[in-house]
């Protein structure tokens, strides 16, 4: 190939779903290739290596690998077609097929310092899907996640290429699950700026996703810190050109209202706001 690299890399990206168990893979390239990526790719794709030897023969060096699956490949057996999807600072995504569906797996990113993050997921996972909130999860371990992959755009896509009524009835709902959670005292974290934890299918359903940093507190602020998000500079100019517009201080004073006491009838003043901000002004 162009970069020397191109042949190891496909075969590699399929080979999980024709090696056994515990197979191995006997591979010979030379330092033309480009070992460094090669060992990236061999990462990428979930296996572990073992160079054997090394000869150096006139303008090259030919290096002989072992190859097999890692541990967290044989655990994940039941998924196939594992194809590295996008990384986080603290976790890896990939896609691959479960069951017949398509799936999302997620395991810690090796760089990443932080502890019990997977684990953690996967714990809140369980508790929220009872409420019909955050993917489906199918599978998981103390170092793996397996749930649905979630199709949709990202929050600030969403906004940026919907209509008003979509965008309305979409940050109700995201307000609806965060009052749950609230309720259930679990602290998702980060949803005064969650545009990478919020998802929109194609059916305006609005997913929350990253539980990873999920955690139980008697002091709930997950609505609170929506309206944060919902109040910033950036967001209001977003939303006020798609004609729905909403008053700062109103939000604030509510926001206040709600924290003091989360009850249901404070949180349906707190909905109010975009049913009448969409005619120009939040109003309570």
């Amino acid at each position: 190939g162009k970069k020397g690299y191109e042949t190891i890399e496909r075969f590699l990206s399929k080979a999980n779903d024709h090696l056994k168990r515990y197979g191995k893979i006997l591979l010979l390239f030379s330092s033309l290739t480009d070992k460094q990526k090669v060992d990236e790719v061999i990462a990428k794709n979930l296996f572990k290596a073992k160079q054997l030897t090394q000869k150096r023969i006139f303008f090259e060096t030919l290096y002989v690998y072992l190859i097999e699956k890692s541990k967290i490949l044989i655990k994940l057996d039941k998924v196939s077609n594992i194809r590295l999807y996008a990384k986080g600072k603290r976790g890896l995504i990939y896609s691959g097929i479960y069951k017949n569906k398509k799936v999302a797996v997620k395991i810690k990113n090796p760089k990443s310092k932080a502890v019990g993050i997977i684990k953690n997921e996967a714990k809140f996972l369980e508790i929220v899907n009872k409420k019909k909130i955050g993917p489906k999860l199918f599978d998981f371990g103390d170092d793996y996640i397996v749930m649905e992959f979630v199709e949709g755009k990202f929050i600030l896509d969403f906004f940026e290429k919907s209509k008003k009524k979509q965008i309305i009835t979409v940050i109700k709902h995201v307000f609806e699950q965060l009052f749950v959670l609230d309720k259930l005292g679990i602290n998702k974290e980060e949803m005064h700026h969650p545009v990478k934890h919020l998802i929109v299918t194609k059916n305006n359903k609005s997913i929350l996703i990253d539980f990873e940093r999920a955690k139980k507190s008697k002091k709930t602020h997950n609505v609170t810190q929506f309206c944060q998000f919902l109040i910033g500079d950036n967001i209001r100019e977003r939303l006020n050109k798609k004609g729905i517009k909403i008053n700062r201080e109103d939000v604030i004073k509510a926001a206040k209202r709600y924290s003091k006491n989360k009850k249901k009838e404070n949180m349906s003043k707190m909905l109010c706001i975009f049913e009448h901000a969409k005619n120009g002004k939040a109003v309570f």
